[in-house]
């Protein structure tokens, strides 16, 4: 295996370490936010009336949620697609396996 091949593996091990601990300081964050969410529903919201408003609320913020990860999807669709550009001078430029190394990794990170 080439040193690039293996400069590759290592980039991708530490990309799936570093998103799993953002993933699980995001969860701790997200459970924060839900009992800060509940308190102030209870404090605006009848005791009777409470269910309804709790569905509201999760639809909103659902809503709010879909449109954030939509906003993020594309701003990686946009670098993915100035990467290949990228690519398409690289080809030019490069040797067979140079690449087939950098579209690995593009291929991967998407």
């Amino acid at each position: 295996m080439g040193e690039l091949e293996e400069s590759i593996q290592k980039m991708d091990f530490r990309a799936i370490v570093f998103a799993a601990i953002i993933t699980a300081l995001s969860f701790v964050v997200g459970l924060f936010w839900r009992d800060a969410i509940t308190e102030t529903i209870n404090q605006f919201i009848p005791g009777g009336e409470g269910l309804f408003y709790k569905y509201l609320a999760a639809v909103i913020a659902t809503i709010i949620v879909v449109i954030f990860a939509y906003i993020l999807i594309r701003a990686q669709n946009l670098k993915v697609e100035r990467l290949a550009k990228k690519i398409g001078e690289i080809d030019r430029k490069s040797s067979e396996r140079r690449k087939k190394a950098v579209k690995k990794i593009l291929l991967h990170r998407i």
